[in-house]
């Protein structure tokens, strides 16, 4: 096994304790006391809009390629996850590489 096998196993494995902590404590306190059970990898909360439409919806909805997909994957989650500039830059990036792709056939 790969050293970064391990440490994904390991890291699903604290995952795992955390959510079951989560769970034990929300059994043991009122409705106002309780944490949020967040899975970083099924629908994660900076991919969601409030209406809990997710950037996955809407790529796979417009069947979009890889650059386009990711372009609005960033625009929807920016400021989100990371610093929104960051992220718009990456959208950016993926657009102008789009463009690229379809301008040098």
């Amino acid at each position: 096994m790969t050293k970064r096998a391990s440490m994904s196993n390991a890291a699903a494995e604290k995952l795992g304790v955390l959510k079951a902590s989560a769970s034990k404590w929300n059994e043991r306190f009122p409705k106002e006391l309780k944490l949020p059970l967040v899975d970083a990898v099924d629908h994660p909360p900076h991919y969601k809009s409030a209406s809990g439409l997710e950037a996955i919806d809407v790529i796979e909805g417009f069947a979009l390629d890889f650059q386009l997909g990711n372009c609005v994957k960033y625009i929807l989650r920016a400021g989100k996850k990371n610093d929104a500039v960051e992220d718009l830059r990456k959208a950016q990036w993926y657009l102008n590489r789009a463009i690229s792709n379809r301008t040098s056939r």
